[in-house]
């Protein structure tokens, strides 16, 4: 038993903050009002976060304007993190990441250089009149991927992987550019117009007018 013990106690400290609790990490952007360096926009630099504290894999990150309303992704390609809101702000480049439990927000842009679905979840358009712009690519990962909310989508980046997209929500969705991505695309509500290549992929359509298509896109026949 007592070597169970110690091997467990060695785990646990060779593991380290693998075993801490994920938090919640809120955007401020206030580094530039630092006396001195280092003054940027990258999500590495633990001034631009409340409390100077930096977000760690697995955190739930906030951006909600700030004194920065635009970001860089400074963390290793692939970092792992929960879920992003972001509201009123453009994460403007930097590494792909991977992400567990979706994206929420308007009036914001993502632009990535991918983001990879670790989990079926949702992107949600929180607001009627405003939206969600994305740019980076989205690799499905073999994951569904829903989009849902009263907002609008507008997705410009390519979407790659076996798995599919189900339009939810009032708000709508304009899908542009060249896909691969070849799971089902079901269209549940919400008015969606698509330009481009999405020729992997099959449009499935319900709820008559509530499920609208439009557009000169390809898609699967």
């Amino acid at each position: 038993m007592n070597g169970l013990r110690r091997a467990l106690v060695a785990l646990f400290l060779a593991c380290g903050d693998d075993f801490a609790e994920a938090a919640t990490r809120t955007w401020t952007g206030a580094s530039i009002n630092n006396p001195f360096p280092p003054k940027d926009n990258f999500w590495g630099n633990q001034f631009n976060w409340a409390g100077n504290v930096a977000p760690v894999a697995g955190d739930d990150l906030v951006f909600n304007g700030g004194i920065q309303p635009t970001s860089i992704n400074t963390f290793a390609a692939g970092t792992i993190f929960n879920s992003i809101s972001v509201t009123n702000h453009v994460i403007s480049g930097g590494n792909a990441i991977a992400l567990n439990a979706g994206i929420s927000g308007a009036g914001a842009q993502i632009s990535l250089a991918k983001i990879t679905l670790n989990a079926n979840q949702t992107f949600t358009a929180t607001t009627a009149g405003s939206g969600l712009t994305f740019t980076s690519p989205i690799d499905t990962n073999a994951r569904a991927l829903t989009l849902n909310g009263s907002g609008s989508f507008v997705i410009t980046g390519s979407v790659s992987g076996s798995g599919g997209i189900t339009k939810e929500g009032s708000g709508s969705l304009q899908f542009a550019g060249n896909h691969t991505y070849t799971g089902d695309t079901t269209i549940i509500d919400g008015a969606v117009r698509i330009a481009g290549d999405h020729s992997g992929s099959r449009f499935v359509t319900f709820d008559g007018l509530n499920g609208l298509i439009g557009g000169a896109g390809t898609v699967k026949g």
